[in-house]
C-alpha cells in the first residue's frame, strides 16, 4: 500500500448490494438533482434569505444606531454622576494538597473558570485572595454556575472579611449539584456590629465529594443594584493546571466590580441598560443576520478531512488476514501533518462496534469484508480499533493541535445483531408473527415476511415485565430502495427511543465537537408516518410523535455544548427543512453534480445560475465535496486536470469543504465500506497532493470563510466567476471550466466594492499553483493594477488557458488612495477660501489634470459673474 502524506491510506466506498446503506454516484432519489435543490431553496422550508425586504433591514439598522447613541448618552451621564471603583485585584490563587484535579482558565470573555476534584479523604479547596478587598457596604451576592462530572455532588463556599483588628469567616450551605449547569446564589449579610467596616478579602471554593470533579463558570460578586462579573485581564499568566502557590502570583490580575450607587442616577442607569440595550441587541442582531447569516463555525471546521479509521494503516499479514491499524496508529505526528496540510477538523469515520452477525453476512459478498460501520452493534469503540482510553487520548491530542473531531451518528437503524435488541427490542419497528406461524422456522418466517427478520429477544416488554419472545423486526431501509439486510429499523414513534437517542447525543457532545448524521431525512415526522406507520391514524401518530426529533434533540444537546455541530447527510431536496430544524450543515449533492457537470461539459451557465439561486446564507450552511465514501472517486469522475479547478470552487465557496481520505493523493480505487484493506497498491500523485496543500493554505483567508458571495456575469459561458467580500478583504475567483483557451469580460458590479478615482491591485493567489508553461506566457503576472473607473465601467478582461484559474485578492493602491484624499481636501479648501492664483497653482502641482478641471471651471464661472 502506498504511503501518503498522512501515512498509509485506504478509502471507503459504496456499500455492496443491499448490505447496510449508501447512495452511489449515479443514484438519484425522488426530487433530487439541481432543479430539486433550486426549488427547495425558495420553498417554505428554506430560510427566506432571498426575499428579505431591504426597507426593513435599513429601518432596523437605523433603529439600532439611534438606540446605540441613546444608550451611550444615558450611560455617559450616569457614569459621570456615579462612582465606579476598579481598585480590587486578585493577588493569589492557591489550592489545597487534597486536590487531585486543580485547573483554572480564562474564557474568551476574560471570565474566570475553575475545575476541581477532591481526593479520597479531605475536600479540595481553591482560595482566591483579593489584593484590595471588595467592600461589603450592602448585602452582596456570590453568583456562579456549577456542573459536576456526575449527579449528587456537594459544593460549598467560604468568604473571609476583615476589619482593622479581626477576620470573620462566613460559610455557605452545602449545594448539591448535578451533571448539568445550575446557578448558585449565596447571599452575604454584614455583621450587625460594624457593617460599614467589613470587606471580603478572600473567597474559597470547596469540593467535598471524593473522586468526582466539578466545574465552575460565570463567577461574580455583585450588589443588588449592579451585578458585574469578575473579569480577569490577561497580564502574562497562561491558563494552566496550577501547583500550590505559596507566594503571590507572578502578576496581579485586575478585577472589575462596582460599588453600590446610592443616588438617583442609579435608576437612570438601570433604566437605560434594561430598556435600550435589549433594543440595540435586537435591532443589530436582526439586521446583521438578515444581511450576513454566516456561521462562525465555518471558519472553525472548514476544511474537514474524512478519515476511515478501519482502513487507516490497515494491511494483510502473510496469511492474507486483514489487520486494522487502530487508534494508536493515528499518531501525534499524523495529526500534526493533517493540521499542517490546512485542515481544521477531522471526521473519524467507522469508530463504532460492528457485531459478529453483520461481519458474517458481509463475507458472503467478499471474503475480506469486515461488516458495515453503519450497521452498528452499539455506540462503543470497536475492539479491533482500540479502547475508550485510546480514543480519549486521540481526541485530547487533536484538540491540543487545533483539530476539531467529528464522529458518526446513525439515526435510522442499528445492526441486525444490535445489543439494543436484547435490552430494548421495543426501540425497533417490529410485529409479532401470526398465530398460524407460531411454529414456523426462521427460514419460513423470512419467506412469509420478506421485509422482516425473526429475532428471539430475552427482554420483550409484556404486562409490566420483560419476557423471552420471538419478534419480527423490520430491516432498515431507504423507502425508495431495497432494504439493507444487515440493519434493523428504529421506530421513532416510540418516545422512549427518542429520549434514549437524545441522551446518547448529549454524551457525544461532552466528548467530541460534532456528529455527521447518516441519512438524517429518514427520521423526519412525515417520513416516519408515510413509510413506517402508514396505517396508524393521524391523531394517534401526532400523540406519539408530536414534534420533530431533530429540533428537540439539537436544542437539548446545544445546551450541553453550544459549539457542538450537527452535519446532515440528506437528499430529496430536504436540506432547507433540516437547516431550519437546527442542523449546522447539510450535504449539498446538487452542487457536487453541478460542478462535475460544468467541468465535464465546459459550460458553466447551469452552475452560475444555481449559485445565484442558493446565495450566501444557504451555501454557508452546506457541506461541499468532490468525493466521499458514497460517491465516485474524483480521480475517476474528473481526472487530474479538471479536478484542480473544481477544487478551487470547493474551497472558495461559502460553507464547509470536505476532503476525502485519498482524494489529495489521487486514489482511484473506491472501496466498499465493508472492506478494510484496499485491493490496489496505488502510488501517490505527489503533484496533486502538493497542489491541494497549497490551495488549502491560500484559501484559508477570512474572506473565503466569512465573506459574502456575489455571483458575477460574463460574456463567456465557460467562466465561473464570483466575488467574496468581507469587512476587511475582497476576493475575485474566475475559473475556466473548459479544455480550451477562453477569453472574455467579467463584469465585477454588483460584487466588488470599488472607490472611483483610485487604482486597485489584483494579486493572484493562484499564480504559484499555475503550471510553469502558463507562467512563461506573455502577460501572465502575479499581480495586475487597474483604475477603478475602468473596472467599474468596462469590467475585467480575462484570458485563461484550459482549466486555468485566477484567485485574486483585491486591494486598493494605497499611494493613490492617500493622494485622492489630499485632492478632496484641497478642493474643499479652494471652495471654502478665495485662494490667490499662486496658491492655487501650488495646489495644482499636487492635483492631476482631471482633478484640476473643477478649479478651472469654478474660476471661469466666477470671472463671468464678475464681468
Amino acid at each position: 500500500m502506498a504511503e501518503g502524506p498522512f501515512g498509509k491510506t485506504g478509502a471507503p466506498g459504496k456499500p455492496v448490494a443491499v448490505l447496510h446503506r449508501g447512495r452511489g454516484a449515479g443514484e438519484v432519489s425522488r426530487a433530487s438533482g439541481i432543479q430539486g435543490a433550486a426549488h427547495q431553496a425558495h420553498g417554505p422550508s428554506q430560510p427566506a434569505y432571498a426575499m428579505k425586504s431591504r426597507r426593513s433591514t435599513r429601518f432596523l439598522l437605523l433603529l439600532g444606531i439611534a438606540a446605540l447613541f441613546g444608550t451611550a448618552a444615558a450611560l455617559a451621564i450616569a457614569a459621570e454622576l456615579s462612582s465606579f471603583i476598579r481598585s480590587s485585584q486578585i493577588q493569589n490563587i492557591s489550592f489545597s494538597d487534597s486536590c487531585v484535579r486543580k485547573e483554572w482558565s480564562q474564557t474568551p470573555e476574560d471570565t474566570l473558570t475553575f475545575t476541581l476534584e477532591a481526593g479520597s479523604s479531605d475536600p479540595c479547596r481553591a482560595t482566591l485572595f483579593f489584593q484590595n478587598p471588595f467592600p461589603l457596604r450592602n448585602t452582596a451576592l456570590v453568583n456562579l454556575e456549577a456542573r459536576g462530572s456526575r449527579p449528587h455532588q456537594t459544593l460549598s463556599l467560604e468568604s473571609r472579611d476583615r476589619t482593622d483588628d479581626s477576620i470573620h469567616t462566613a460559610f455557605s450551605p452545602d449545594y448539591v449539584i448535578s451533571d448539568e449547569w445550575e446557578p448558585i446564589h449565596w447571599q452575604l449579610t454584614p455583621r450587625p456590629e460594624d457593617p460599614a467596616a467589613q470587606h471580603i478579602s478572600s473567597l474559597v471554593l470547596i469540593s467535598q465529594t471524593p473522586g468526582a470533579a466539578f466545574s465552575i463558570r460565570s463567577l461574580a460578586l455583585s450588589v443588588p443594584a449592579l451585578p458585574h462579573r469578575l473579569r480577569i485581564r490577561k497580564n502574562g499568566i497562561t491558563p494552566n493546571v496550577l501547583p500550590l502557590i505559596p507566594a503571590p502570583a507572578p502578576a496581579p490580575l485586575a478585577i472589575k466590580t462596582v460599588t453600590p450607587v446610592e443616588s438617583r442616577w442609579a435608576d437612570l442607569q438601570g433604566l437605560a441598560v434594561g430598556l435600550l440595550v435589549p433594543l440595540v441587541l435586537l435591532a443589530f442582531v436582526g439586521a446583521f443576520f438578515r444581511r450576513l447569516h454566516i456561521r462562525q463555525e465555518a471558519s472553525q471546521f472548514s476544511p474537514l478531512y474524512e478519515l476511515n479509521m478501519r482502513t487507516w494503516k490497515s494491511a494483510h499479514d502473510a496469511d492474507g488476514i486483514p489487520h486494522l491499524g487502530g487508534l494508536r496508529s493515528l499518531t501525534v505526528d499524523d495529526l500534526q501533518d493533517i493540521k499542517a496540510a490546512g485542515f481544521q477538523s477531522l471526521w473519524l469515520m467507522g469508530l463504532w462496534e460492528v457485531g459478529s452477525r453483520v461481519r458474517a453476512m458481509s463475507k458472503q459478498y467478499g471474503e475480506d469484508f469486515q461488516g458495515s460501520p453503519y450497521a452498528i452493534h452499539d455506540y462503543k469503540i470497536a475492539q479491533e480499533l482500540g479502547t475508550e482510553q485510546d480514543l480519549e487520548v486521540l481526541v485530547r491530542e487533536a484538540h491540543r493541535i487545533g483539530l476539531k473531531v467529528i464522529v458518526d451518528f446513525v439515526p435510522n437503524h442499528m445492526g441486525i445483531d444490535s445489543a439494543w435488541l436484547n435490552t430494548h427490542p421495543e426501540y425497533f419497528l417490529h410485529k409479532l408473527p401470526d398465530a398460524a406461524h407460531a411454529r414456523a422456522t426462521d427460514e419460513e418466517l423470512l419467506q412469509l415476511y420478506p421485509s422482516y427478520f425473526p429475532y428471539r429477544t430475552p427482554a420483550y416488554p409484556e404486562n409490566g415485565r420483560r419476557v423471552p419472545k420471538t419478534i419480527l423486526v423490520a430491516y432498515g431501509r431507504d423507502p425508495y430502495f431495497y432494504p439493507w439486510i444487515d440493519t434493523a429499523q428504529l421506530d421513532y414513534a416510540r418516545p422512549e427511543l427518542r429520549r434514549h437517542l437524545t441522551d446518547m447525543l448529549s454524551g457525544l457532545a461532552r466528548r467530541f465537537d460534532g456528529v455527521r448524521c447518516d441519512m438524517a431525512m429518514l427520521v423526519l415526522r412525515e417520513q416516519v408516518k408515510a413509510h413506517r406507520h402508514a396505517a396508524m391514524p393521524r391523531d394517534e401518530f401526532d400523540r406519539l410523535m408530536p414534534k420533530e426529533f431533530w429540533s428537540e434533540a439539537i436544542q437539548e444537546v446545544k445546551q450541553v455544548n453550544p459549539h457542538f455541530i450537527f452535519i446532515a447527510e440528506t437528499y430529496w431536496s430536504m436540506e432547507g427543512q433540516l437547516q431550519q430544524l437546527g442542523f449546522d450543515y447539510t450535504y449539498n449533492k446538487p452542487l457536487y453534480e453541478a460542478i462535475c457537470g460544468a467541468m465535464q461539459s465546459g459550460h458553466a451557465e447551469g452552475l452560475m445560475n444555481f449559485l445565484r439561486v442558493l446565495g450566501t446564507e444557504y451555501l454557508s450552511r452546506s457541506l461541499h465535496f468532490l468525493e466521499n465514501h458514497d460517491e465516485e472517486r474524483a480521480m475517476n469522475s474528473l481526472g487530474d486536470q479538471r479536478q484542480r479547478p473544481a477544487a478551487i470552487l470547493l474551497t472558495t465557496l461559502p460553507g464547509l469543504a470536505l476532503i476525502h481520505q485519498g482524494q489529495m493523493e489521487g486514489r482511484r480505487e473506491r472501496l466498499p465500506v465493508q472492506r478494510v484493506v484496499p485491493l490496489q497498491n496505488e502510488k501517490d500523485n505527489e503533484s496533486l497532493a502538493t497542489y491541494y496543500k497549497h490551495l488549502l493554505h491560500i484559501t484559508a483567508l477570512p474572506v473565503f470563510r466569512k465573506g459574502r458571495l456575489h455571483v458575477l456575469y460574463s460574456n463567456n459561458t465557460a467562466f465561473t466567476a464570483y466575488a467574496r467580500g468581507g469587512s476587511d478583504q475582497q476576493a475575485l475567483v474566475i475559473v475556466n471550466t473548459s479544455g480550451h483557451i477562453q477569453k472574455g469580460m467579467v463584469y465585477i458590479t454588483p460584487g466588488l466594492r470599488l472607490e472611483s478615482g483610485i487604482s486597485y491591485w489584483l494579486h493572484d493567489l493562484y499564480y504559484d499553483l499555475k503550471p510553469a508553461a502558463i507562467k512563461e506566457l506573455e502577460g501572465i503576472q502575479a499581480a495586475y493594477q487597474y483604475p477603478a473607473a475602468q473596472l467599474l465601467k468596462q469590467g475585467l478582461y480575462v484570458e485563461l488557458q484550459p482549466y486555468d484559474s485566477h484567485v485574486f485578492l483585491v486591494a486598493p493602491d494605497r499611494v493613490r488612495a492617500h493622494k485622492k484624499r489630499i485632492q478632496n481636501a484641497l478642493r474643499t479648501l479652494n471652495r471654502a477660501w478665495d485662494l490667490p492664483l499662486p496658491a492655487r497653482r501650488l495646489f495644482g502641482t499636487v492635483l492631476t489634470r482631471s482633478a484640476d478641471q473643477p478649479f478651472a471651471s469654478e474660476r471661469l464661472e466666477e470671472s463671468r459673474e464678475t464681468s
